[in-house]
C-alpha cells in the first residue's frame, strides 16, 4: 500500500495505491470457491476554494476453481474509512469545516 494523503479524514491532496489478493473456498470451506486480485488507486487535487477533486480508479480479475455454485459477480462497497470518519465527527474530534 502507498498513500501519500495530507490527511485521512480530510483529504485535499495525495494519492492512495493498493492491491489485495483473496481465496475463498479451497482450504477455508465454504459456497463459494474462487480466487480474486484487485488493484485501487485514488488520486485528490486541491482546486481551490475549499473544492476537492478526487479520482478513483478499482480493477480487479477474479476465476471460480471448480465450484459448483456460480462466481459472485457484484460484492457490496465497504468504505471503512468513512465510516471512521463520520464517527469521528460525531465525537467532536474532526476538523471543522
Amino acid at each position: 500500500m502507498w498513500n501519500t494523503r495530507d490527511s485521512p479524514c480530510e483529504t485535499k491532496r495525495g494519492e492512495i495505491l493498493s492491491a489485495s489478493f483473496e481465496q475463498a473456498g479451497v482450504i477455508w470451506g465454504g459456497d463459494y470457491r474462487f480466487l480474486k486480485i484487485t488493484g485501487e488507486a485514488n488520486k485528490y487535487y486541491d482546486v481551490g476554494r475549499g473544492t476537492v477533486f478526487a479520482a478513483r480508479l478499482k480493477l480487479g480479475l477474479g476465476d471460480a476453481i471448480g465450484a459448483k455454485v456460480r462466481f459472485p459477480i457484484f460484492e457490496p462497497s465497504t468504505r471503512v474509512e468513512k465510516t471512521a470518519c463520520a464517527v469521528m465527527a460525531g465525537a467532536g474530534s474532526a476538523v471543522e469545516r
